[in-house]
């Protein structure tokens, strides 16, 4: 029925001059409760391995790699109380830090969740998320967080292989990063090409 009313939605939108506009199915194992796909977790193959990511510089007493942000786990409060760097990654806090993604291909990127650490969650206050087709800190910006929270939700309506994180002269970490684009697009609003 649902998907009865979607396609009805969508010819309409055709006949008043919309652009095509097609259901999209979540059955990725990317795909998270709220019915949306992370684009960070499906790459490789089979397209539900999480997708490559680096970072500017490593913090000596937090050796996890970049890729730990994208492994598909939030972060556990209780091992966190025994190791405040457990289930992070850690930079350096000089000049441009940046933690990056490599979607593998083109995404078109509606929004980012960055989950902090459970401390020092103002040093995500300004960070930049950077979407583009470069593999530099530096494509088009996508949004800023301007107060960091444990949770941060950044509206973002970019297109782009590559996703950046930025602060400057701060230490940046944070314990996962998701980038989703609905499942469903809305009428007038689907490109075939993603």
């Amino acid at each position: 029925m649902r998907r009865a009313a979607w396609t009805l939605l969508c010819l309409g939108s055709l006949r008043t001059g919309g652009v095509f506009c097609q259901q999209q199915q979540c059955a990725n194992p990317a795909t998270t409760s709220t019915g949306t796909e992370n684009f960070a977790r499906m790459c490789g193959a089979g397209q539900n391995a999480a997708c490559t990511a680096s970072v500017s510089s490593v913090h000596q007493t937090a050796n996890n790699p970049a890729g730990i942000a994208v492994d598909g786990s939030l972060l556990d409060l209780a091992a966190v109380a025994l190791d405040v760097h457990a289930g992070i990654f850690h930079t350096l806090n000089t000049g441009v830090q940046f933690w990056s993604v490599d979607f593998g291909v083109v995404r078109r990127i509606q929004r980012v969740y960055i989950q902090s650490r459970n401390n020092h969650m103002d040093r995500l206050n300004g960070a930049q998320i950077w979407v583009g087709n470069q593999n530099t800190p530096f494509n088009n910006v996508c949004g800023t967080i301007v107060t960091g929270a444990l949770v941060n939700n950044v509206d973002c309506n970019a297109f782009g292989r590559y996703l950046h994180v930025t602060v400057n002269n701060v230490f940046l970490h944070f314990a996962e990063l998701m980038a989703f684009r609905p499942c469903a697009c809305p009428a007038g609003q689907y490109d075939s090409t993603f």
